[in-house]
């Protein structure tokens, strides 16, 4: 008998053991991004999914049927700040009450960093009373050294709570993943040191990396419309000026408006991804391309 117990139980109890120890945290998130955040700090102790898939706009996004189903699944949701948000995360919430909702980085924090950096000086576009806002703060807090930072220390601090067991990964995890953005920044900081370097874009999607490297960000685009014919003479006067070399394009936007002013202005034109998944890597490669240009 005791070698029964031996020989057949004691590896049944381990293997179940094994298999409730490997369940894994569902998580939802709003952009794909912060997935590649979550996978930081928790690895595949966590299954990720995102509302706004590859090649979606998050600023016309509105979720299918079977993406409110798989919310049902998920532990927590975290939220960013982009438009959509406002109008579905009580009615995300509503689908799965247990589900824990992570609302996006407080007015006040997005107050001090805004006055820290005089996030309007180094972004040029009509842009403050967009609906691209959440509360007069552009979204992109992931192109963002120091906003992204954050964010990552709030994915931790939510995970830890849910999952205390494994808190010394996420502890490490997080400080690993912010190590890796502090070396990006501290070398383009280097980089960019008194250059006033200028670039443009078609969707203004990274002035608070423009406010942390001292550069200066142009967009095509006015209060989320195609530029009219005023503004288009503004830009192209702004690609003279400033000597720009290259235009940006986001994949999640009509191209027709951005080639059509790139060719007026004998500029060439390059594809940036300000949702692509491999964050540091995307990030780094916009960077060396506004450098080299």
């Amino acid at each position: 008998m005791e070698d029964f117990v031996i020989k057949i139980l004691v590896p049944l109890i381990f293997f179940v053991c094994n298999i409730f120890a490997s369940e894994k945290i569902n998580v939802s998130v709003s952009v794909i991004p912060q997935s590649y955040f979550v996978k930081q700090i928790a690895g595949d102790l966590v299954n990720v999914n995102v509302m706004v898939q590859k090649g979606k706009s998050p600023e016309t996004y509105e979720p299918t049927i079977k993406q409110l189903q798989e919310l049902s699944n998920s532990k927590i949701y975290f939220g960013i700040g982009m438009p959509f948000e406002d109008a579905w995360l009580d009615r995300f919430k509503s689908v799965n009450p247990n589900m824990q909702l992570i609302k996006p980085l407080p007015d006040g924090i997005l107050d001090k960093y805004n006055k820290k950096y005089d996030i309007n000086h180094h972004s040029h576009h009509e842009h403050s009373h967009d609906e691209h806002e959440h509360h007069n703060h552009p979204p992109h807090i992931w192109l963002s050294f120091e906003l992204s930072k954050l964010h990552a220390k709030q994915i931790a601090d939510t995970l830890i709570n849910i999952n205390p067991k494994n808190t010394q990964i996420y502890k490490e995890n997080l400080q690993n993943f912010i190590d890796k953005i502090d070396n990006l920044y501290n070398r383009f900081k280097i980089v960019f040191a008194d250059s006033k370097k200028s670039f443009l874009v078609f969707h203004p999607a990274w002035n608070y990396i423009a406010n942390e490297l001292g550069l200066s960000e142009y967009a095509i685009e006015e209060d989320g419309k195609e530029a009219k014919i005023a503004h288009r003479r503004d830009i192209l006067e702004i690609i003279e000026k400033n000597n720009i070399k290259v235009m940006f394009i986001q994949p999640q936007f009509s191209q027709k408006n951005a080639l059509t002013i790139a060719k007026e202005a004998g500029i060439e034109v390059k594809l940036a991804d300000p949702l692509s998944y491999d964050w540091l890597e995307s990030l780094e490669h916009f960077l060396n391309e506004i450098a080299n240009n």
